[in-house]
């Protein structure tokens, strides 16, 4: 994650992967689809995710602002609509530099031929895990004493406390037996990207779920409530 930032930061792009292959995980427990296995042919409600380029707004026939954007997953693009009501709440998310997730419709775009997506939710990756990330459950490594993977793994948490996103640990103890148990309210975390890159050289990336909430309609993409 630190070199796909320092290579957009120095050169203006991604170089050597994307950022979509980095968070594959993650997103596949959000329920993301990745856009080449969207169809074009269905009006289907699907999550998409990817990087937001060639933003284009406009004004609608009523005088209101709203914008196209095309979503760039490495592996194919989406043209993305968004109504004026969405560009409203969402207009800051517009301008992000990572990863966004994009809540529509399917459809295919009449100019270009590719993936069309008519939006009715834009988050950036940071407010969606911030908003919706429930539980984490981490297996500890097994060649590591569970005593003595405790205690390292509670020095990396802490600083990531007080949050909204509880902790399930799995483990073995020393009979062998396969165990489980989630963490107390004082070990809710902040779901922060320093903490998932401590965890996964911690533990590795596949040690690491992650349990997401429902997608509510009732909640913007800035994350507040709906009146």
């Amino acid at each position: 994650r630190k070199r796909l930032e320092m290579e957009r930061a120095s050169l203006g792009f991604y170089l050597t992967s994307h950022p979509v292959e980095h968070h594959r995980t993650e997103l596949r427990a959000i329920g993301a689809v990745p856009i080449v296995q969207a169809s074009h042919h269905s009006e289907k409600a699907v999550t998409l995710a990817g990087l937001v380029q060639e933003v284009r707004t406009f004004q609608n026939r009523k005088g209101e602002p709203a914008a196209f954007f095309r979503l760039d997953a490495g592996s194919g693009y989406a043209d993305v609509s968004i109504s004026p009501s969405l560009f409203s709440e969402a207009r800051n998310t517009l301008s992000a530099k990572g990863l966004v997730l994009v809540r529509g419709t399917t459809g295919t775009d009449d100019r270009s031929g590719l993936l069309a997506l008519k939006a009715e939710g834009l988050w950036t990756l940071e407010v969606f895990r911030t908003e919706r990330l429930s539980e984490l459950t981490i297996t500890l490594p097994e060649a590591l004493d569970a005593r003595t993977a405790a205690d390292e793994l509670k020095s990396l948490l802490r600083p990531f406390t007080p949050g909204a996103t509880s902790v399930t640990l799995n483990y073995k103890n020393p009979d062998g037996d396969s165990l489980s148990i989630r963490l107390g309210e004082q070990w809710r975390l902040r779901p922060e990207p320093e903490l998932f890159d401590s965890l996964v050289n911690f533990a590795g990336e596949s040690a690491i779920k992650y349990g997401f909430g429902k997608i509510d309609k009732s909640v913007h993409s800035d994350g507040s409530k709906a009146a």
